[in-house]
């Protein structure tokens, strides 16, 4: 038998991992049945994204096995997202909030006190975390 073959854009790795999570279930149980209404106990939808939860497909084995036993599939806490990152400044903002950083009674005063040189690296210093968005 010939490999099956998948595209390469997302579409096409979601269906490879769907393709794998179902080969491990029907590996994995006593008979194609079972396997087949396991599948469709998890995946009514036939939704290739419902198999994302699970890095590799040997992650599905605790449920399976739990629902083979007679117990219920154990519920899954929903992945929550991933924490937003803040966006980075663009450089014009950067510049501004640097002016009004440079332009401040107390940054002055502090400036005055160091070097010229001290003075402008603070500046840049102060510039690059408004670009990074610190």
């Amino acid at each position: 038998m010939t490999p099956k073959k998948y595209s390469t854009g997302t579409k096409g790795r979601l269906k490879m991992h769907n393709d794998r999570c179902r080969e491990f279930i029907h590996a994995n149980s006593p008979n194609f049945a079972l396997a087949t209404e396991f599948i469709a106990s998890m995946d009514p939808d036939h939704e290739d994204a419902t198999w994302q939860r699970y890095q590799n497909p040997e992650e599905i084995l605790p449920e399976l096995t739990a629902w083979l036993g007679g117990g219920e599939v154990p519920a899954t806490p929903p992945t929550p997202p991933p924490p937003i990152a803040p966006k980075p400044a663009t450089p014009a903002t950067a510049l501004e909030k640097t002016r009004a950083w440079l332009a401040s009674p107390e940054v002055r005063a502090a400036l005055s006190a160091g070097t010229p040189m001290e003075a402008a690296e603070a500046a840049i210093e102060h510039f690059r975390k408004e670009l990074a968005g610190a």
